[in-house]
């Protein structure tokens, strides 16, 4: 008995050493292994035996998960691509870095990598994706960061031409293709077409349109509201609440309602109603009409800035010229305070204004602070976002609020962003095309 309780122990003790014994045995074997694997590897890699060498690190991987292996790895998968630039090479790079990035996602080296070679293949939906995935999880290098913002910015052209256009960005605009007019929505959605001429058209879808027939407001369900014969030439935005809106018949602006009777008065430039009063210029001064076609002078003002609107009043800014220089006023044409510039663009969204000083442009915004010094051969101010910008040798660009060049000099002429951020730009600076994001921003 005694005998039988000192054996048990014993066998225990020597079943446990085995078992001990065969582990090391089989770790001591498995990192003998291991050791192998790279050591092929590298012996591969030295042969220029690339695909052999990935095969020997993805051994080694099953025996030790280290993150200096995926970058050895990498570094025998970048000779094989270059020595073999194919998409079956790249293919299974690309999966083999995914496993990289998934394993040790702060190594930026192969979240770099996977954009590359999403980007050598046209496949910039994967490379933003990508870059996206990296900075959330807060992966950052000089190149991701350059990467990400290429790829937020990447834009493309669409391949209809327009000769000419109208738009408030307001969701409406009026497309001129050389033969017709058409509307389209922000994000080109055409609404109506084949038209003679289409005008600016107000915020609730109503304006001046010529057909075949005569003249016509339509509504946004292309109702007809009134219809009268008239040449027009021009037409600006209509005010329904006045029953008004400015034409251009036979070279001189007026004043019309949905009948076609128009106010007295004939003029150079002729602003839309906002509220009760426009803003128009006789060819010597400038005045304010109200809905009857009374007028007052706007005294010792030498300009008016006119919005996409046609509106004097830009979200409460009217900007004017005075005693030589463009200023920032109020609704009533009182000052804000002492700001001053050679010239000035308009107010759009409330942001940022496109000022000039000297031969130079800069940002101001709409109390008066200078935001970006003068540095831009010429600029417009800033609508949803971003504002184009000019350089020296007359291309259009565009910059983003911290004043940087987000998307390159390479057009001849360039619009304002709509919500839907799209923009009409020239390339040659005869017709216009629509600029847009590959991605949402």
């Amino acid at each position: 008995m005694k005998a039988s309780k000192i054996i048990v122990p014993i066998i225990m003790i020597g079943l446990l050493g085995l078992a001990w014994l065969s582990y090391f045995m089989g770790v001591s074997k498995n990192q003998k292994e291991y050791k192998e694997c790279l050591a092929k590897a590298e012996e591969s890699v030295d042969k220029g035996l690339y695909e052999q060498a990935v095969e020997y690190y993805k051994k080694a991987l099953e025996f030790n998960s280290r993150e200096s292996i995926y970058e050895d790895m990498k570094v025998a998968y970048d000779l094989l691509y270059a020595e073999e630039p194919i998409a079956y090479v790249r293919n299974i790079y690309l999966e083999d870095m995914k496993l990289a990035s998934n394993a040790f996602p702060e190594n930026e080296m192969f979240w770099e990598r996977q954009i590359e070679l999403y980007l050598d293949a046209d496949n910039y939906k994967g490379a933003y994706e990508t870059a996206k995935s990296a900075l959330n999880k807060d992966v950052t290098s000089d190149k991701l960061d350059k990467m990400y913002n290429k790829l937020l910015y990447m834009t493309k052209l669409e391949y209809k031409v327009y000769e000419d256009y109208n738009t408030a960005l307001n969701g409406y605009i009026s497309l001129y293709n050389g033969n017709t007019w058409s509307i389209v929505s922000d994000a080109g959605e055409v609404i109506r077409d084949e038209y003679k001429y289409i005008g600016l058209i107000n915020d609730d879808g109503k304006g001046l349109h010529i057909n075949d027939i005569d003249t016509r407001i339509l509504d946004a369900g292309e109702i007809t509201r009134s219809r009268f014969d008239m040449a027009v030439e021009e037409a600006g935005y209509y005010n329904e609440t006045v029953d008004l809106l400015p034409v251009k018949v036979d070279g001189v602006w007026k004043y019309i309602n949905a009948e076609g009777k128009a106010l007295k008065g004939e003029y150079q430039i002729a602003g839309s109603f906002y509220g009760e009063e426009a803003v128009a210029y006789t060819g010597e001064d400038w005045v304010i009409v109200d809905t009857e076609g009374k007028t007052e002078k706007l005294k010792g003002f030498e300009d008016v800035k006119l919005d996409l609107y046609g509106c004097h009043n830009q979200n409460g800014i009217v900007i004017a010229k005075n005693n030589g220089k463009y200023h920032l006023y109020n609704a009533e044409f009182e000052q804000i305070g002492d700001f001053a510039a050679d010239d000035m663009d308009i107010c759009v969204n409330s942001s940022y204004i496109a000022y000039k000083k000297g031969d130079k442009w800069g940002f101001v915004d709409v109390e008066g602070n200078i935001v970006c010094e003068p540095k831009f051969a010429n600029a417009k101010s800033f609508a949803n976002k971003y504002a184009a910008v000019c350089n020296a040798d007359g291309m259009w660009g565009f910059i983003n609020s911290s004043f940087e060049v987000i998307i390159d000099y390479e057009y001849a002429d360039a619009h304002y962003f709509n919500a839907a951020e799209r923009c009409l730009v020239s390339t040659n600076g005869e017709g216009y095309q629509f600029l847009k994001y590959y991605f949402e921003n």
